[in-house]
Formats: C-alpha cells, sequence, structure tokens
C-alpha cells in the first residue's frame, strides 16, 4: 500500500511540475505598459558595444522640468525604488529608467552587465534629445553611472553613487573568481532549482530571475578602479557606515580615487532609500550638490567628507579612519571552511562564522565551502543519504549566518559563547563514539 502511494504522489509532482512549466510558459510574466510609464525603443547593446537582433524597449518615468537628472536603480530593482526620492527633486527635470531586463523594460538580452547597461543607458538619452545630464546610481546602478560617465565624460556634468559598488575588493569576498562561483550557486538556486517546484509564476517570472542572476554573472567589477580614478565629473558618494552589502571603506575608497567631489557617511544602512526619514536625509546632501552642477558653468572643485554621528554633523576635509578589510587570500577563504566541513560540519560551520564575523572570511564564500566539504563527507560516508544532504545545506547556512550575527554583534563575548558550543559539540561527538 506505501509502494502504490508513494507511486502516485510521485506522478502527482511531475504532473504538478510540468503544468507549472506549461503556465509560465502561457504565461511568461512580461512587462506590460503601465499608466505613467513611456516607452523608447533603442538598439541592443552589450558592453563592448551595439548587437543585432531586434530593438530593446525601455520603460521610464519623466518627472518635472530643468536640468535633467537621471536616476539608475539597484539590482533587482525598478522606477519605484526612487518613489520618496522624487518629491526632493523639484526643479529638475529627472528622468527614470528600468533598467533593460527589470521592471516593464525588455528581457532576454545579450548582456545583462552594468557595462551593458549604461550603453543603454545613452541610447536611451540620445533617443529623447538628452544632451546633458546628471546622474544617481543606486547600488548596483553606481557601477552603471560610473560606466556612463566613463563613455561620455563630456555630456555628465556629476556623478552621485549611493551604496555604491566600485572597487572589485569591496565585492563579497573580494575575489573576482570566487564571487563567480558564488554567483554560479545564485543561478542553480534562482534559476534551476525553481523549475524543479510547482510553483506557478509565485517565485517569479522565468526572465525576471534569469535577469537577477546574469546582472551579477555578466557584471566585472575589476575595471571600476581605473574609471573612478580617470573619471572627470565631480563626483558625491553618499553611504552607510551600516551597509551589510558594500562596506563604508569601499566607499572611503571610491572618494580617496576621486577626491574631485564629496563623500557623506550616515549612521544607516544599505537600504535608507526605501524608508521616507532615510531618503530625507539622503536628499539633504544630494540636492545641493546637484543644484551646485546644473548650471552654466562648471562649479569650483570642492573636495571634503561629512560624517553623520548620533551627536550632529562633523565636516572634515580628510577621510575618517575606517578600518579596512582584513579578508583572507581567496584560496583560504574557501579552503578552510572546506576542510572544516571535511572534518566536522557543524563545528566548521560555527568557526566559519565567527571567522565571518571578525571579517576574515566573506560569508557566503564560507559557507559554500563548509557546505561542499559537509557534502563531501556524507557523500564518502553514505552514498545513498540524499535527503541529509538536502537538509544539510539549510542547516549549513542557518549555521554559518548565526554564528556571524552572533560575533558581529557582541565580538568578544560571542566570540568565546560560539567557540564554547564548538567544544561542547565535539565532546559531545566524542563520548558518542565511546559509547558506540
Amino acid at each position: 500500500m506505501k509502494s502504490f502511494a508513494w507511486r502516485h504522489w510521485r506522478a502527482g509532482y511531475v504532473v504538478a511540475v510540468a503544468a507549472s512549466c506549461v503556465f509560465q510558459t502561457v504565461r511568461p510574466g512580461l512587462p506590460s505598459p503601465a499608466p505613467g510609464h513611456s516607452v523608447a525603443s533603442v538598439a541592443r547593446q552589450a558592453a563592448d558595444g551595439p548587437r543585432p537582433g531586434p530593438a530593446v524597449e525601455v520603460a521610464y518615468q519623466d518627472h518635472g522640468a530643468g536640468p535633467v537628472v537621471v536616476l539608475l536603480h539597484g539590482s533587482p530593482g525598478a522606477v519605484a525604488d526612487f518613489r520618496h526620492l522624487l518629491p526632493h527633486l523639484a526643479g529638475f527635470r529627472v528622468l527614470v529608467p528600468d533598467l533593460p531586463g527589470f521592471g516593464r523594460s525588455s528581457r532576454w538580452l545579450p548582456d545583462y552587465s552594468v557595462a551593458a547597461h549604461a550603453r543603454y543607458v545613452l541610447a536611451w538619452l540620445d533617443a529623447l534629445g538628452v544632451a546633458e545630464f546628471q546622474v544617481v546610481g543606486f547600488s548596483q546602478g553606481s557601477g552603471v553611472a560610473l560606466h556612463l560617465a566613463d563613455l561620455a565624460p563630456n555630456r555628465v556634468r556629476s556623478v552621485a553613487l549611493f551604496g555604491g559598488i566600485g572597487v572589485q575588493e569591496g565585492e563579497g569576498s573580494g575575489d573576482y573568481h570566487l564571487e563567480h562561483a558564488k554567483y554560479a550557486g545564485l543561478g542553480a538556486a534562482a534559476v534551476v532549482a525553481p523549475e524543479f517546484v510547482p510553483h506557478f509564476g509565485l517565485l517569479g517570472s522565468r526572465s525576471f530571475r534569469w535577469t537577477f542572476f546574469r546582472n551579477f554573472w555578466d557584471t566585472d567589477q575589476r575595471p571600476l578602479r581605473g574609471v573612478l580614478e580617470r573619471l572627470r565629473p565631480p563626483l558625491l558618494v553618499l553611504h552607510g557606515r551600516r551597509d551589510p552589502l558594500v562596506p563604508a571603506w569601499a566607499a572611503v575608497e571610491h572618494h580617496r580615487l576621486h577626491p574631485d567631489g564629496e563623500l557623506h557617511l550616515f549612521p544607516d544602512s544599505h537600504f535608507m532609500l526605501f524608508s521616507a526619514d532615510g531618503t530625507d536625509r539622503l536628499a539633504a546632501a544630494l540636492a545641493p550638490f546637484l543644484d551646485r552642477h546644473c548650471g552654466p558653468a562648471p562649479a569650483p572643485p570642492r573636495s571634503r567628507v561629512v560624517w553623520y554621528g548620533e551627536a550632529g554633523v562633523a565636516v572634515t576635509d580628510d577621510p575618517p579612519d575606517l578600518p579596512a578589510r582584513t579578508l583572507w587570500p581567496a584560496g583560504i577563504q574557501f579552503g578552510v571552511p572546506f576542510s572544516l566541513g571535511l572534518l566536522s560540519p557543524v563545528g566548521g560551520c560555527v568557526v566559519t562564522g565567527l571567522s565571518a564575523g571578525w571579517d576574515r572570511i566573506d560569508p557566503f564564500a564560507g559557507w559554500l565551502g563548509c557546505a561542499l566539504g559537509g557534502l563531501a563527507r556524507r557523500l564518502a560516508a553514505d552514498r545513498r543519504a540524499t535527503v541529509a544532504l538536502a537538509r544539510w545545506l539549510p542547516l549549513s547556512a542557518g549555521l554559518v549566518i548565526g554564528s556571524t550575527l552572533i560575533a558581529a554583534a557582541v565580538w568578544w563575548w560571542g566570540s568565546v559563547f560560539g567557540l564554547c558550543l564548538v567544544s561542547l559539540w565535539l565532546l559531545r561527538r566524542k563520548n558518542t563514539c565511546k559509547r558506540a
């Protein structure tokens, strides 16, 4: 009877997955026009120039009148990300596109990198007849803004970055190849795995999941250091000191590479743009910068650092002495957690998490090493342990994340507590083996 029920359950699951795939194919979730959006058609682009093929439609919003300011969202993102900021930019003509692949713009592109997006934005502005403009980039959109200023330095009057990507060292583990190994895992989790789940589009359309993965996979941050060094327009760097995605010291480095501008450091996170209070603080720094650089004559250079603390605002000419990352080399960041996962999966994840909290190992790279080490250990012990393997992946992620948070939040005492847990677990395991 049990075998009969299992066969029927499997058959039902296969039918549900097939129906989900058909549903997503028939209703692929393609973008459609919406009130307040306009559409411009541009040629297909890649990082190195135009590509043959059908035109790409860029959906955008056009607000106000005056000097042009272009707002570029992050990944994933859309026009709506700037809903709190738009009221602060009165007196400007604010153009906000859905970058190709996102929002209501065309999907299924040959290249989703920030360099390709910069070419799309430039072609879109050409189609609108915009000659000069200022550009504001958020998160991944900051890479688009930098490439845009590099492509058209005579047209870009100023560049502002908030929570912006830049130098390669500020991306996760700091290593291009290790980061792309992580993105391969992202592709497996976000693109491939949902195809085996009967979700009927609830996990996002195929095109959206593909765009999100490809935007990171196609992007190479290594050239951005050179772009910052040769950048001609004035630069405003806005950053939260509690940013968990792009470290604050990276913003200091971006300012150092292009000192003809300003650095503002807020006591906030990467996501202050999505709250009204956070946007008020951002706009108080952004709007005066845009005003200074919108006139016919170039504004005089103004290099300064503004530190927003609990007691008030401190203005200085020197960047703050923020501690730079002390990450180990990429091979160690992956190899040590993998070895620990082979020896003791649970203990290895806790130790990796503590090391991530001490800013020695990137949490995601560490988890990847620990998870693969634990999988290799389990496979070596029992090749049929597929259920145990499926359980181990989320368990290992939870252990690494929990230990990272403990170490980062309470530092010394959290580290001691974590090491005690590891010691107790190892002691218990040893006693269990002796009894066996």
